[in-house]
């Protein structure tokens, strides 16, 4: 079929199946459609399976958090079908949660088999066991043992963790240690936005000998190949090297932005008649994407990057530092943006001619702020807050034709050189 053109019902279906396949604007949930991430799976699989032992699964936003625990979920909901498997719940934390209604969500989704001497087994919700004031840790164990009772245990997923407010997030080290040294049937599974676990759970030191600590990094290369593999082999799609090597760069192991690149590429190749994605199918396919990526982050770019006066330079210094060299925690200098921006307009600029950008960016609530400010005195260092606007940026320079080829070869060079972090086991 790639030797031919598609006819006009082909390019329909197909179109249809790459809609189907590729997921950019909801988490992946079902196992057959999840790619890479294999180290994260066997941590979380591994603490589930071990009583006393619970995981906390944290990184960066939109590396594939939610995707990882609801594919997990749809394993062990399966299991539990077959009266194989644990009981496994999941709920969303909001701002608005406390520690007594975040618990009352996760047990509204348990259910618990009463027997009485003479009346028939009654059905009952474990939240219905709940007292209505008064609930803390020790409340909150009894109710898992009682939700475990009889069964091969429950799992827990508290997903969202970082949006309960840091006095609930504090009660949930007590629980979990109450949990574990009791050995009761119960895995409580913590997923949330942190650069580190001390972001998440303040008092986590006292859990440290049960809790398996999993970061969650951006997609290696590899695992960013498998995404779009996954997708294209049951379509008998395929795609060029050098296509593949620019959604690998431009996605920077972000999967929202493989999945986006990889289904608009598609969609171009389609459209042409061929079902073999070139590199010229993703440089079209690049602008639609930025006009499907999340509104949040297209809103966040053209907030920082608008000026009151003609000629401002806050676009081209915004793209300088997507492009600029980092360390290992995402942070560059002020002089790492010194060279990309001259690059990209083609003039000379030392640190003071845009030291008022970066402040202003880091700051200014006009435009942000955009960037996170560490100063150590010597120097101050700045990464991005949201780093999924990196990748963005780079695209929208890309459509704006401000990127030139050396800048280019300079991202593909730094996309995955940051090493990822092991997960760190329990030492019970």
């Amino acid at each position: 079929m790639s030797h031919q053109l598609l006819t006009p019902i082909q390019r329909v279906h197909l179109r249809f199946k790459i809609a189907e396949g590729f997921s950019p604007s909801a988490p992946i949930n079902q196992w057959e459609l999840f790619a890479g991430r294999m180290p994260q799976v066997k941590a979380i699989s591994q603490a589930i399976g071990v009583r006393g032992r619970h995981a906390i699964l944290y990184g960066e936003r939109g590396v594939g958090k939610t995707s990882l625990v609801t594919v997990l979920k749809d394993i062990f909901s399966s299991m539990e079908k077959g009266g194989s498997g644990k009981k496994i719940a999941k709920v969303n934390c909001d701002p608005g949660d406390t520690f007594h209604n975040v618990w009352k969500k996760m047990f509204a989704k348990i259910e618990l088999i009463v027997e009485g001497d003479s009346s028939p087994p009654k059905v009952l919700q474990v939240s219905d066991l709940m007292p209505p004031v008064d609930f803390g840790p020790g409340e909150a164990c009894n109710l898992c043992e009682q939700a475990s009772f009889g069964g091969k245990g429950v799992v827990l997923i508290f997903d969202e963790f970082d949006c309960l407010p840091e006095e609930y997030r504090a009660m949930f080290a007590p629980t979990i240690k109450e949990l574990s040294d009791n050995s009761v049937e119960t895995t409580i599974v913590l997923v949330g936005v942190s650069r580190d676990v001390k972001q998440l759970i303040a008092e986590h030191a006292s859990v440290d000998r049960c809790l398996v600590q999993i970061p969650m990094p951006v997609m290696s290369k590899d695992e960013v190949q498998e995404v779009i593999n996954k997708v294209l082999e049951p379509l008998k799609m395929t795609i060029e090297p050098s296509a593949m090597s620019t959604i690998v760069t431009l996605s920077q192991g972000f999967p929202h932005y493989a999945h986006l690149l990889g289904q608009e590429s598609a969609y171009v190749a389609v459209d042409s008649g061929r079902t073999r994605i070139a590199k010229d199918d993703v440089n079209v396919g690049i602008k639609s994407a930025i006009e499907n990526t999340r509104q949040t982050t297209r809103t966040d770019y053209q907030k920082a990057s608008e000026g009151q006066r003609k000629g401002t330079l806050f676009p081209q210094v915004l793209l300088a530092c997507a492009v600029a060299s980092v360390d290992d925690l995402g942070y560059f200098s002020s002089a790492d943006v010194r060279d990309p921006l001259q690059q990209i307009t083609g003039k000379a600029y030392d640190i003071p001619n845009y030291a008022q950008h970066l402040d202003k960016l880091s700051k200014d609530v006009t435009r942000g702020p955009i960037l996170d400010k560490l100063d150590l005195g010597a120097r101050l260092r700045f990464r991005f807050r949201n780093p999924m606007l990196r990748p963005f940026i780079v695209m929208k320079g890309l459509v704006d034709g401000k990127l030139n080829g050396s800048l280019m070869e300079q991202i593909h060079k730094t996309t995955h050189s940051v090493e990822e972090q092991p997960v760190r086991p329990s030492r019970k």
